[in-house]
């Protein structure tokens, strides 16, 4: 595979949205689907470690014999008083200690639900994003998150921001079938969900535990949760507190599936209080993302050679660090995986990030190269050939190696920002194309993952005109740094 060629390729509702109340002894359970800034829902791989949906590598996980995980407490988080210890009152089935958040966004959902022809959740004002390990970092003021000190071994995490009319309801933060955090905004409960930020109160007068002064509510209680069609015992761990200008609550699942034991729920759930408490929380640093403008960028004009540099050389070196090695077979072809129209469009959330009257853009066709093990090496999404098309090229891999310090050196010189992240334009017209080209390399905040979009049009098509070739590289930008790529969705 030439460089050139590669570089041509590789270019259900969430429980957080339930709209009912659910007793304390009967959560949710998560119903997977793809949501717009995270699809899956999006999920966000959070690389916790590094940030989008993750897998959080701790130096202290070890995987459970049955398939959940082991605990155990670091000693620097235990040394800094990070963790408390509660009393957990047994809750029989259908006694509610806390209430629950009703409506889990609370009315900003229940009217943006009902807004729109389709009854999305993309009318009312409301929005999501996915949340950087950065980012939820500055929420507990460092560099050490409440779940660092508990050993987790390939768990997804799931982490967003909920805003309404720009004003922050919540954060969610999910490891599917182990634990929940839930910070919702006081000033939002208050305002939007007064009977809910009663209840609260209330809950608190009654606390069977004070922190420093601080009421926590902490139980716990059984119940039958699903895995598939199988049906599995577990004991559920679950603390409510008030910390700063946040509501949390806290819960931890034990069984086969989940924390080995009772215990083990409960001392992750006391670190999570512990160190909010610590620390406090800040939610004053997040901010609705601005996708109801245009992203115009300044597509610069390269020569030939700066180009070859810019756009191919680390092309080359990616095929040579990891193609080669990874995805090709012994005899020489490659592992490739056809991806359904449905799924590419999960990466956006549901929909393609750009607006096209042509059907083809459609209807691109859209595949993956992957290892013997079936992981994505990277995903393609194309349409045309000749002097008309468009290819876009998701790397689901954080830089590293030659090809990733090449890479490094080209974002370096960047020209444009998107929402913070630097993105490498071009709308060169080659002596070698009867057409323009524009480009767009970039490496998203929120995922360990490179795209390339690339769009042209020859100077004669009337169909697909180079100013529509512009205006999809645009969109495809802004769709994916405003709001976000679930790169999870491309695993087998």
């Amino acid at each position: 595979m030439k460089a050139e060629d590669l570089l041509q390729a590789m270019n259900d509702i969430d429980t957080k949205y339930v709209a009912e109340a659910q007793p304390w002894t009967a959560p949710v359970k998560k119903l997977h689907h793809p949501v717009w800034a995270a699809a899956a829902a999006v999920m966000l791989c959070l690389g916790l470690g590094a940030g989008a949906a993750v897998l959080l590598h701790s130096p202290a996980v070890q995987p459970g014999a049955e398939g959940g995980v082991t605990t155990e407490l670091s000693s620097s988080q235990e040394a800094g008083g990070a963790r408390v210890t509660l009393e957990f009152e047994h809750l029989a089935a259908g006694e509610e200690k806390i209430a629950p958040f009703a409506a889990t966004y609370g009315p900003a959902y229940a009217e943006a639900s009902a807004a729109g022809e389709d009854g999305g959740i993309f009318g009312g004002g409301y929005s999501e994003i996915f949340l950087t390990r950065e980012q939820l970092e500055a929420i507990w003021q460092g560099d050490a998150l409440p779940w660092d000190g508990i050993g987790l071994e390939n768990v997804t995490l799931d982490a967003t921001a909920a805003f309404q009319d720009g004003e922050l309801i919540q954060v969610y933060i999910e490891a599917p079938d182990l634990f929940t955090i839930q910070l919702v905004s006081r000033a939002y409960a208050e305002a939007n969900a007064a009977d809910w930020a009663r209840q609260v109160e209330e809950s608190f007068a009654s606390a069977n535990n004070q922190v420093d002064g601080t009421p926590v509510v902490a139980g716990w209680f059984q119940e039958t949760a699903l895995y598939g069609d199988a049906k599995l015992d577990e004991t559920v761990a679950k603390a409510l507190f008030s910390v700063d200008s946040a509501i949390v609550t806290v819960t931890a699942a034990s069984s086969e599936m989940a924390f080995p034991t009772q215990e083990e729920a409960q001392a992750f759930v006391e670190q999570v209080v512990g160190q909010s408490l610590n620390t406090g929380v800040v939610l004053s640093g997040l901010s609705a993302p601005q996708d109801d403008t245009d992203t115009a960028l300044e597509f610069a004009q390269w020569d030939e050679a700066e180009y070859e540099t810019l756009f191919r050389e680390w092309a080359d070196s990616y095929r040579a660090d990891v193609i080669e090695p990874q995805v090709t077979k012994p005899d020489g072809s490659y592992r490739t995986q056809d991806l359904p129209l449905e799924q590419v469009k999960a990466l956006w959330g549901g929909e393609f990030p750009w607006v096209n009257g042509h059907d083809s853009f459609q209807n691109p066709r859209a595949y993956t190269y992957h290892t013997e093990e079936g992981e994505p090496v990277y995903a393609v999404i194309e349409i045309g050939g000749g002097d008309v098309g468009f290819t876009v090229t998701i790397l689901p891999q954080y830089p590293q190696g030659e090809w990733g310090e090449a890479l490094t050196a080209v974002l370096a010189q960047a020209n444009e920002e998107v929402n913070g992240v630097p993105v490498l334009t071009s709308g060169t017209q080659l002596s070698t194309a009867a057409y323009t080209k524009y480009e767009a390399l970039f490496q998203p905040q929120s995922s360990d993952s490179v795209i390339h979009v690339e769009a042209h049009a020859g100077d004669t098509q009337s169909d697909f005109t180079p100013e529509e070739a512009q205006t999809f590289v645009e969109q495809v930008v802004e769709g994916t740094l405003t709001g976000g790529i679930d790169l999870a969705v491309l695993q087998p």
